[in-house]
């Protein structure tokens, strides 16, 4: 049999994982689809994932990328991970990709989507961050402006070994209101560790009136991660979509 590739779309509810990276004895959405792909083609099988999200945080559309030799086809390959995957874990999608893809090296994308609600109850509380209804949204919107193009992020977030530049291109930052709340989505070329989370902690802040979109640029421009209050919690983050 010939070895394929394959780019995988998968889902996930972040809220029982430990994040998306492999780690010793703990459960995360790349252990288990390690474990189910290994087992499905009966080899050990490397899992690259395009975003490697925070434990809590969840994904619409997190892509991962893998070789096999295989005869099986990619919607075979579907049917067969969702029947061993956990409940709250899916392949949405799979396709034949060209040798030598890389989910996270050959992306030129990632949209982040975060969900802030005005009140919170058992059905939503594990997926959104509940803020006040008199949050102001026009402030907050003004403030992404700061954050859109190529910029030093190191105030927002941490470089990783893998990538120790902390300049990114941010796309676009629109803050949208939605049914219920507010909806944030943040595209970029790349993402710093715990970058989005950040983003969305200082522009709250500017819609709660304790900072404003000067001081968003000022810390932007600081060039130091110390100045800047915690970040966003987790539940409200969604890796959204990956660009290739």
């Amino acid at each position: 049999m010939a070895v394929k590739s394959f780019k995988l779309t998968i889902q996930y509810d972040g809220t029982d994982f430990f994040g998306w990276q492999v780690q010793l004895e703990e459960r995360t959405v790349q252990g288990e689809l390690t474990r189910v792909l290994s087992r499905i083609m009966k080899a050990d099988v490397k899992v690259t994932g395009a975003g490697r999200t925070d434990a809590g945080v969840h994904a619409i559309g997190q892509a991962a990328s893998f070789s096999a030799e295989t005869a099986m086809e990619p919607d075979e390959i579907v049917r067969a991970a969702n029947s061993l995957l956990p409940p709250d874990a899916m392949v949405s999608a799979a396709e034949g990709v060209a040798a030598g893809f890389d989910a996270r090296r050959d992306a030129v994308a990632r949209t982040y989507l975060y969900r802030l609600a005005f009140t919170w109850d058992v059905f939503n509380r594990r997926f959104v961050h509940v803020v006040e209804r008199d949050i102001d949204a026009g402030a907050m919107a003004v403030a992404a402006g700061a954050l859109v193009g190529e910029h030093d992020f190191a105030s927002f977030g941490n470089a990783s070994e893998d990538f120790p530049d902390t300049v990114r291109l941010v796309s676009d930052v629109t803050v949208a209101p939605s049914a219920g709340g507010i909806d944030l989505l943040i595209r970029a070329n790349a993402f710093l560790y715990r970058m989005a989370r950040n983003m969305v902690g200082a522009l709250v802040a500017v819609g709660r009136g304790e900072m404003t979109a000067e001081d968003v640029k000022r810390i932007l421009e600081a060039k130091d991660r110390t100045i800047l209050g915690p970040p966003a919690p987790p539940q409200g983050l969604y890796l959204e979509k990956v660009d290739y």
